[in-house]
């Protein structure tokens, strides 16, 4: 009797236990739902011209500083060339030398022309024969081609001479652009020449438009195009949000050590100038920005319990059957080209440890959550897996 009162309480015990959930399930809540790619950048000026001098000088005085506005040929230094009045005499005199040798050929030319007219009418009455003839042709060729010889050296000769009298008398270094002057490496008495490593100036395009280049790293380029939006603070204006475009995706990565980044470049407008080169800028690329919205876990969408079949509509249905897809597979493939067409998803709502399936209409969506238009209400708990891996079908 006393094991019969053991086992009784025993097993009144064992059904008293609470009984394990079947699912894994969240509450539709109202929330956030942000889809953002986190970078920082820097500002930098839209566009940026090196000027450097044509020929190598010394510089005699220099006319604008670092910040100063200039227009479009706007003196911005003066030189005092290298090249000497040698230089141009020499150039001269190799002008009148191919001068002298283009008459020379043009001359032959002439002879060459008349020996051949003149064989030519002899040859008519019989007093050259046929090879002569062709002698003659061929020496007129080569001292008609001698004559472009002499014409194309005499057009080179003319260049240099111009470049050394330009040398010998350009002293005044123009802006090529109007803009601003990013950078003067310029200094008095130093000398300066075309191939200088650092440019004399670096002029800008207007700072009204500016551009930040930012560094994004490799796993999160995937995630950049055009139709992201770009939000981005500075330091100097923590509590102010400014925006941008992106204006390109650069293929060349950055690497250092193990991280790799690329380049994204972003068009801004800084119609008032209070952002400036050089300025650190926390930049967000914004697929998703929603706020206090209807949301479920986006796991929610992808959840079918173990052992569902869709039950499709008698019209479907009998249009299925007679293209012979009855199967499970089929029917939950037709299921989503129905809920699809619609503009719809479906998701599993846990009632009592059971699922209900719902329609829902979704809108924006992040990594971990989507936005529900309709369908769901807040407080209902939708599923998003099985406790037991084994009541789950992917």
């Amino acid at each position: 009797m006393r094991w019969v009162l053991v086992l009784c309480v025993a097993v009144l015990m064992t059904a008293c236990q609470p009984r394990e959930p079947a699912f894994v399930s969240a509450a539709a809540e109202v929330g956030d739902i942000r889809d953002v790619v986190p970078a920082v950048g820097r500002l930098k000026a839209e566009g940026e011209t090196p000027v450097r001098p044509d020929v190598p000088g010394r510089v005699l005085v220099v006319l604008v500083d670092a910040n100063a506005q200039v227009t479009a040929g706007q003196p911005l230094a003066r030189l005092e060339v290298t090249s000497s009045r040698m230089d141009v005499a020499e150039a001269n005199s190799e002008v009148e030398a191919a001068r002298a040798a283009l008459a020379m050929s043009m001359a032959r030319a002439r002879e060459s022309s008349r020996v051949l007219a003149n064989r030519r009418t002899l040859a008519e009455r019989g007093l050259y024969s046929a090879a002569a003839v062709t002698s003659a042709e061929a020496q007129a060729e080569a001292d008609a081609a001698a004559v472009r010889q002499a014409e194309a050296s005499l057009a080179a000769a003319g260049i240099r001479a111009r470049r050394a009298g330009l040398a010998a008398a350009e002293t005044i270094i123009r802006a090529p652009i109007s803009g601003i002057v990013m950078a003067r490496n310029a200094e008095v008495g130093q000398r300066v020449g075309p191939g200088d490593a650092e440019p004399m100036f670096v002029l800008a395009d207007p700072l009204s438009t500016m551009q930040v280049e930012v560094e994004v790293a490799e796993p999160d380029i995937g995630r950049i195009n055009d139709s992201l939006t770009v939000a981005f603070t500075v330091e100097a204006w923590p509590t102010e949000t400014f925006s941008g475009r992106i204006h390109s995706v650069l293929q060349s990565p950055r690497v250092d050590r193990s991280f790799v980044a690329y380049p994204v470049l972003v068009s801004i407008e800084n119609p008032d100038g209070r952002l400036r080169p050089g300025m650190t800028a926390s930049v967000e690329f914004v697929g998703t920005d929603l706020r206090q919205v209807l949301r479920i876990p986006i796991r929610s969408l992808y959840f079918v319990p173990k052992g569902y079949v869709y039950a499709p509509p008698e019209d479907l249905m009998r249009d299925l059957r007679s293209k012979g897809l009855t199967e499970p597979a089929a029917l939950n493939a037709a299921e989503m080209g129905v809920l699809f067409a619609g503009g719809k998803r479906r998701v599993f709502i846990e009632r009592n440890g059971r699922w209900e399936r719902r329609e829902v209409r979704i809108g924006g969506q992040s990594r971990e959550h989507v936005e529900v238009l309709e369908g769901v209400v807040a407080g209902e708990r939708v599923i998003v897996g099985a406790a037991d891996p084994a009541a789950q079908r992917a």
